[in-house]
């Protein structure tokens, strides 16, 4: 019982402190812009929660075919106060927990469209393992699902690992050379809530510790 309880506790106290999330935006009034990489023309933004750019971008067919997102977690603060258990869209929740070292989700948001190139862009996405690579996202209103990431959070990685200190990216490529070859608006890394097994561990090793601290 009492393990149950401390289990608990360390749920609490992981969704309890500070809530937050790292997003970049494509457009230069938005968010950790600095860290965004690419040209491309104004249109209009998405809703996603915590967006807060004026504007998205479409790529035409002029100009690099790479968008590129980075994020540094333990450099890069979190910017984005986002509540546990807020409805991202997709059917996603947010963690609500700080960035750093640890498990995190990956998503992407444009706006609504029904003119992009039906080729697409890949999505490549940096982490400790193995790159995580989508060959191919429609951006066209319900080409991901409903809402997918149309003026919504789109998860495009989870359960990867990242480590303080170290530089992540995620890159977006059109697939084809057009007046609107792809759209996007911003990325949002968010740390996760552990798993229940590694939640077990984390209670094991605190109830050692008391253990210890009582002989």
């Amino acid at each position: 019982m009492k393990k149950a309880i401390l289990v608990s506790a360390i749920v609490l106290m992981a969704t309890a402190g500070v809530q937050a999330a790292f997003i970049v935006e494509a457009h230069s009034s938005g968010k950790a812009n600095a860290n965004f990489t690419g040209t491309g023309s104004n249109s209009t933004k998405s809703t996603a929660i915590g967006c807060t750019a004026s504007n998205s971008l479409f790529l035409t067919s002029a100009g690099s075919r790479d968008y590129v997102y980075k994020f540094t977690p333990g450099v890069d603060l979190d910017n984005t106060t986002l509540t546990a258990g807020t409805d991202l869209g997709n059917g996603d929740l947010a963690s609500g927990l700080v960035s750093g070292t640890g498990i995190y989700n990956v998503y992407i948001t444009w706006p609504a469209s029904t003119n992009v190139n039906a080729a697409g862009a890949k999505l490549t996405i940096t982490n400790d393992g193995t790159d995580v690579v989508i060959d191919m996202v429609n951006m066209n209103t319900g080409g991901t699902g409903n809402p997918g990431g149309n003026n919504a959070w789109l998860k495009i990685a989870s359960n990867i690992s990242l480590t303080a200190g170290t530089t992540y990216t995620v890159t977006q490529t059109a697939l084809a050379a057009s007046y609107v070859s792809m759209r996007s608006h911003g990325v949002m890394w968010e740390q996760q809530i552990p798993e229940p097994a590694s939640l077990l561990l984390l209670g094991a090793g605190a109830l050692a510790v008391r253990k210890f601290r009582k002989a």
